[in-house]
């Protein structure tokens, strides 16, 4: 949901350097472009779903669990493992009456 310099910046969790600086640049920036970057926001998140979410994170949990190899711990390829899971059964919400 986030897009680099669009609707918000992204950094690498560990990096206090980097989200400081981000956190003085938008700090720094004139009210029109923080406005800009909410209205973009706001755009992108209209028409996401619950389905899009699902998707998403089981995206996000696939590339946790190759991206870390052998090197997780049994838990944290059993909580990866289970967020792929819950992700996938949620794709199939369905409407219910009114």
């Amino acid at each position: 949901l986030v897009r680099d310099g669009a609707n918000g910046f992204t950094f690498a969790p560990a990096d206090e350097a980097h989200l400081t600086a981000l956190l003085g640049h938008v700090a720094a920036m004139p009210d029109p472009e923080r406005a800009r970057m909410g209205e973009a926001s706001r755009e992108l998140i209209a028409g996401y779903r619950p389905e899009d979410f699902a998707r998403e994170m089981d995206r996000a949990a696939a590339a946790g669990l190759r991206r870390a190899g052998r090197s997780l711990s049994p838990g944290g390829r059993l909580v990866l493992g289970a967020l792929r899971l819950a992700a996938r059964r949620a794709t199939s919400f369905q409407t219910l009456p009114e």
